[in-house]
């Protein structure tokens, strides 16, 4: 619809069409609404009203008297066609909602979907002294007083140094070896995006580069590395664990071996 209408020379609209804008507050006339029987006057000029009404209260004037005009049964009916129409939008607003966050999780890991694994060695180590190197730091936003800032020798948790070399399907894929965690062998989630309650997470990676092992600075890595990561893992009678990268499987069971002497001491 033309925000202002001007007509000149021998335009003229008739009086239905003029009732069909004047409703929604669109124009207004200067004349205050006189007409001649063929219509408007060549001299006519309408402009946007300020003062009018805004067109959408109009609108939901217009329906409510279209209510007030049908029967009872088809009121009903609309009524329950717009409450049907609300219902389905946040539905569908769950659907896509889940749907985006699940997704997102499970391309998180999906870097090392189907990735070589060539184990070279799994040893129980005694508990590390301090927090993690990739833990939040003091003045950093995502920082938890009490929990950033803590040894990670909780009690009921074993201490385990894997050194294995990780081949991802694409050699360029980028993955974080501080993303990586165990589980125990036999458990299986329920959905694809479960973690493990017993999840055991990376304290520590070191990366293989020119022959000696260089802390990980926590970055990403590209393609095919040898790693050696320590772990945090509670132990109850497992005798095998599986990588995961985040929610992601990666390579074959990895055989548990006897805590070190130093977590049975701590148990007593």
């Amino acid at each position: 619809m033309a925000s202002v209408l001007c007509l000149v020379g021998r335009n003229e609209v008739s009086r239905r069409q003029v009732k069909h804008f004047k409703p929604f507050g669109v124009f207004e006339n200067p004349n205050d609404g006189e007409f001649d029987a063929a219509g408007i006057s060549t001299d006519t000029f309408w402009s946007p009203s300020p003062d009018k009404p805004r067109s959408e209260m109009k609108i939901l004037v217009n329906m409510v008297a279209m209510f007030a005009l049908l029967p009872w049964w088809a009121s009903l009916l609309v009524v329950g066609g717009l409450v049907l129409a609300v219902l389905a939008g946040i539905w569908w607003i769950k659907y896509k909602f889940h749907q985006i966050v699940e997704e997102g999780v499970l391309n998180a890991g999906a870097a090392l979907e189907g990735a070589r694994v060539d184990v070279h060695g799994i040893r129980a180590v005694p508990a590390p002294v301090g927090p993690s190197p990739y833990d939040a730091k003091d003045g950093d936003d995502d920082f938890v007083e009490g929990v950033d800032d803590e040894d990670w020798s909780e009690p009921g948790v074993a201490f385990y140094e894997l050194d294995l070399t990780v081949s991802p399907v694409d050699p360029e894929a980028e993955w974080s070896p501080d993303g990586l965690s165990i589980v125990p062998a036999d458990w299986v989630p329920e959905e694809k995006t479960d973690i493990c309650e017993r999840m055991g997470a990376v304290h520590t990676a070191h990366l293989y580069e020119d022959g000696r092992w260089v802390l990980g600075d926590g970055d990403n890595v590209a393609g095919k590395h040898r790693v050696k990561l320590l772990f945090g893992f509670e132990p109850k009678g497992d005798r095998a664990v599986r990588l995961r990268n985040f929610v992601t499987p990666v390579g074959e069971t990895v055989a548990l071996p006897v805590p070190h002497p130093s977590f049975a001491a701590a148990v007593r």
